[in-house]
């Protein structure tokens, strides 16, 4: 009986209000820069030569070559073992045009091996600073390094990384490639 009583006075009361709906909220203002079409069409290729960074002007403008201060024949990033001769290694790079600060590190890293059987490792590691050249006009380096073929020390393989690097430090995505030369 008591539950009874409960129920039916619990049935008589009104129910409690249900809570207020909230209206939508308001749109927050867009965070950043706003452009107008005719603002962004004249940025656009501004920001995407910037985004690009430092970068090589082509396919074959990056690698080892067969001449002693010109290319007289692009073997590419990685041509394996030299047969006799000299070579240098060369980049032909764009840069943007906006921005000062832009440079490439280029890397050399070399295993030698004398006749002996002995091993040695050698190293180097050089910045270069660029600027922009001109209207599609690449900044050739070279050569960024040298290589006679075959070699006096012994034989040698090396790995080289050329890596971009933006005015604020940060470092782009590594060119690479390897080499090797023959014991005399």
């Amino acid at each position: 009986m008591p539950l009874l009583l409960a129920l039916a006075f619990a049935c008589g009361q009104p129910a409690p209000p249900a809570p207020a709906e909230c209206p939508p909220p308001a749109p927050c203002p867009e965070a950043g820069l706003s452009l107008a079409p005719w603002e962004a069409s004249l940025l656009d290729p501004v920001i995407s030569d910037l985004r690009a960074g430092v970068r090589p002007a082509d396919a074959q403008s990056f690698g080892i070559c067969r001449g002693k201060t010109t290319c007289e024949e692009q073997l590419g990033p990685s041509p394996g073992e030299l047969p006799p001769g000299d070579y240098v290694l060369r980049a032909d790079l764009l840069v943007p045009r906006v921005g000062e600060g832009w440079a490439v590190e280029m890397a050399v890293n070399c295993e030698i091996t004398t006749k002996t059987g002995k091993v040695s490792k050698w190293s180097d590691k050089r910045t270069h600073p660029l600027r922009w050249a001109g209207e599609a006009e690449p900044i050739r380096l070279t050569p960024l390094w040298s290589i006679h073929s075959p070699n006096s020390l012994g034989a040698r393989r090396c790995e080289y990384t050329l890596t971009p690097i933006r005015p604020d430090g940060e470092r782009a995505e590594a060119l690479s490639g390897a080499w090797s030369t023959p014991s005399p």
